[in-house]
């Protein structure tokens, strides 16, 4: 009997169950068509609302789908609430009411979908008003990479009242939306008055810029917003606004490390009343300053450092410097090709450059020498070698011409560029170890040019050739004529930084200041597209930057 009971009672509950379930009908054809509003309470445009009950109906079931991220209330509204779906119905019940005297929209975006299919109901908006009258403003515009010119998705765009002491540096904005896929916002229903507006990758959803991890980009002039603006675009960039600091100075194993709040541009670094030359290197994307021990000194030596941000912000300081015995292991000394060894055919010139994680202090230079086979080699004077700043990268360039080794014609077989070991010892006589690469051909049938004027109104500017992964692979500074040769096929862009006030750097502007970024402008086809599509063996000419409505950013 007791069996019995227990059966029919697990029965019932998988009926009950079954019955209050919301699962999407099997079998039929697929639903393609997103849900549809019937009605609403209150009614679209609605006056002097003052529940807090809103209800919205559809033509077929639905859910919600991230509502507290997909809804956004406008002005904002910090009102906790709850979502109930009641078949075809939700119904949101606020803890409070509205502020009176205002205009409220409710964007729903993709907050609210069918429950067959998933279809997020299109452009859901609620306007109504707590008063008897309805705002009617707005705001739309394109929101778009500084550097890439692409459009960015999902990115807020808020609008902050002039009057107020709230900025998006410390409280939410008044108003605010996010941009589709295109890049597109618009912000209605806006009451008139006098604005800022910000554009940023809000991360972490708090409606605050955090410039370390996020991009924004803002206009610097106050909105007078007495009628509906468009065409209002705002660029996007990543500038750390934060406070540059030297944050740390102590050693660390073998070495001293200084650490900077933020990445370095610019910088000096000198040791006072000492007559050894200081040996380091900046890491950890210019934020550190690596110190080798190459002097001995009895208790401290008094460091000078003067460093630079990309705001242009100096800060400079006195740091005492000591050196502790340490039983940790020195960091290792290993070598990559940043440019593999090529000789190129037309000017028979041979180029390679290395990377080195430590600075070098000796090349060995019986051990590096071109093997065009088992006898015959090539090997490189001094004056074939140049370093970088911190002597962690060698660039070695010879001309072949008289080298009478080098025949391009007669030579069939592989040869090979050799590093033998100990070819370069580091500042801390850490030796390399052997290597090789074949030494490719280059020649400029298989390459490209792209060439063409620059007509703009600045004086002083750079010229950039970025790839298709936005790299920047050449620069020219201050040209009118410019000439990029022996460019990989693929797809390039023209990208020219102004530098207005000349002095030497492209300024990002400061949000802190309400600055805007010196002028970026690109080339542009008559087609409206920014990319050049170069194959081998071709010469793009004529490919100019002139400074006009189309191009500048």
């Amino acid at each position: 009997m007791r069996l019995l009971q227990l059966i029919l009672c697990v029965c019932v509950i998988a009926f009950i169950y079954s019955c209050a379930s919301q699962m999407p009908p099997t079998g039929g054809p697929k639903d393609e068509d997103p849900p549809v509003l019937e009605y609403s309470i209150p009614s679209n445009f609605a006056l002097n609302f003052n529940e807090t009950t809103i209800e919205l109906t559809f033509d077929e079931p639905i859910i919600v789908f991230n509502l507290k991220n997909e809804l956004i209330i406008t002005p904002t509204f910090f009102g906790k609430y709850n979502s109930k779906i009641r078949k075809n119905s939700v119904i949101l019940t606020f803890e409070e009411p509205f502020p009176d005297s205002t205009t409220f929209t409710l964007n729903f975006r993709e907050g609210i979908k069918d429950i067959t299919e998933g279809n997020a109901a299109e452009n859901l908006r609620l306007a109504f008003s707590t008063w008897d009258f309805i705002d009617s403003l707005s705001i739309e515009g394109t929101i778009t990479d500084l550097f890439t010119v692409e459009p960015v998705d999902n990115y807020t765009v808020g609008i902050f009242n002039v009057a107020d002491t709230i900025t998006p540096l410390n409280g939410p904005p008044l108003y605010f939306t996010r941009t589709n896929k295109a890049g597109h916002y618009i912000i209605e229903n806006i009451k008139q008055g006098n604005y800022r507006i910000y554009a940023f990758n809000d991360d972490n959803n708090n409606l605050l810029i955090e410039s370390r991890n996020e991009e924004y980009g803002f206009i610097p002039q106050t909105l007078a917003l007495d009628s509906s603006l468009s065409e209002i675009n705002i660029k996007i960039q990543h500038m750390d606004f934060n406070e540059l600091l030297i944050i740390a100075a102590r050693q660390n194993g073998h070495y001293y490390e200084i650490k900077t709040s933020k990445h370095v541009i610019d910088h000096s670094l000198s040791i006072m009343d000492l007559s050894d030359t200081l040996i380091y290197m900046l890491t950890e994307n210019n934020r550190t300053f690596k110190i080798f021990n190459t002097f001995h000194i009895a208790d401290s030596a008094a460091l000078l450092l003067e460093i630079t941000d990309s705001l242009l912000t100096t800060v400079s300081d006195t740091i005492y410097m000591r050196f502790e015995e340490t039983s940790r292991s020195k960091d290792d000394f290993t070598l990559k090709f940043s440019e593999n060894p090529n000789i190129n055919k037309e000017t028979s010139i041979f180029h390679t450059r290395i990377a080195l994680t430590k600075p070098v202090h000796i090349i060995n230079r019986d051990s590096i020498n071109i093997a065009w086979d088992s006898v015959r080699i090539t090997t490189f004077p001094i004056e074939n070698f140049s370093y970088n700043t911190y002597k962690t990268e060698v660039t070695i360039e010879k001309d072949l011409t008289d080298d009478p080794n080098y025949i391009p014609d007669s030579i069939s077989a592989p040869f090979h560029f050799m590093l033998y070991p100990s070819a370069f010892i580091s500042i801390e006589e850490d030796s390399s170890l052997q290597t090789n690469l074949q030494i490719k051909f280059i020649e400029l049938k298989n390459f490209g040019i792209i060439r063409g004027e620059i007509d703009v109104f600045y004086s002083h500017f750079t010229i950039q050739l970025i790839d298709d992964k936005n790299n920047v692979i050449r620069t020219s500074r201050d040209v009118k004529e410019y000439y990029f040769d022996y460019l990989t096929p693929g797809k390039y862009k023209l990208r020219l930084l102004a530098d207005e006030d000349n002095d030497g750097y492209w300024f990002p502007g400061s949000l802190i200041e309400n600055i805007e970024h010196e002028p970026v402008l690109y080339y542009i086809s008559e087609s409206g597209d920014t990319e050049l599509t170069l194959r081998a063996n071709w010469e793009l000419v004529d490919i100019s930057i002139k400074t006009d409505t189309l191009n500048v950013n």
